[in-house]
């Protein structure tokens, strides 16, 4: 099968509907289909890209997992939360447009897209999950909008490219390891973070200033161990 037209009747897509179908280099989601399966395009190592349209509600865990050759993902206005392991180790994706009703995006939801340069959360995004972008080493840039509040485990850990952050001005928690093994030179946390968590810059070998934000109340283990910056304002 190369192509598949879901049609307009059709309200739900379930579970590994398509998994491992390798030929199928094109998809299209009808305009009545409320839910997507875990599973249901993984390993579809032709598709090139997938637009989920604004009547999907809810994705499951793993959609989207090892599809060799996509490179563009699209997500409908509708859907709320980005699911786990989404659109894991899928080394071609250079481009993910949010859809803006996304508030949450979970663990591992993008980890090792290796190709993947550039990140622009919507303001709707509260939460970035355990692992969320882990080992995606392309990646340059990330805005996390203006409303993220917490940045769990390991959400951008080993980034190695990354260089800037637009952290948004209500983000309270950082978690552990968070940022550890990214390229930022200099960092500037935003006034609302309260809690620093262990090791949430650890090895950032280029970091070379950080202002720290004045209502933490919390600065964990080795936050900065293994830092070649001489230098930290707000230290």
């Amino acid at each position: 099968m190369n192509v598949a037209v879901i049609g307009s009747g059709t309200e739900s897509i379930g579970n590994f509907a398509f998994t491992g179908c390798k030929a199928m280099t094109n998809v299209t989601i009808g305009q009545k289909v409320k839910s997507i399966g875990q599973g249901a395009f993984k390993n579809c190592d032709k598709l090139t890209s997938l637009t989920i349209p604004n009547s999907v509600t809810s994705i499951g865990s793993n959609m989207a997992e090892s599809c060799d050759l996509l490179s563009k993902i699209t997500i409908g206005d509708s859907v709320k939360v980005i699911s786990a392991e989404f659109c894991i180790s899928n080394k071609n994706l250079t481009q993910v447009n949010f859809g803006t009703s996304v508030t949450s995006i979970e663990d591992n939801a993008f980890e090792d897209c290796t190709s993947l340069t550039n990140i622009t959360l919507p303001n709707t995004v509260k939460t970035v999950g355990y692992e969320s972008f882990r080992d995606c080493t392309a990646l340059k840039t990330v805005d996390l909008g203006k409303n993220i509040q917490t940045i769990k485990g390991y959400a951008f850990y080993n980034c190695n490219n990354l260089s800037s952050v637009t952290w948004g001005s209500k983000l309270e928690t950082i978690n552990q390891f968070a940022f550890s093994k990214t390229g930022l030179v200099s960092v500037v946390l935003p006034n609302s973070l309260t809690t620093l968590s262990m090791g949430a810059f650890k090895a950032c070998e280029s970091l070379k200033s950080v202002t720290l934000s004045d209502a933490l109340t919390s600065i964990y283990d080795d936050v900065f161990i293994e830092r070649s910056f001489g230098l930290a304002e707000g230290l």
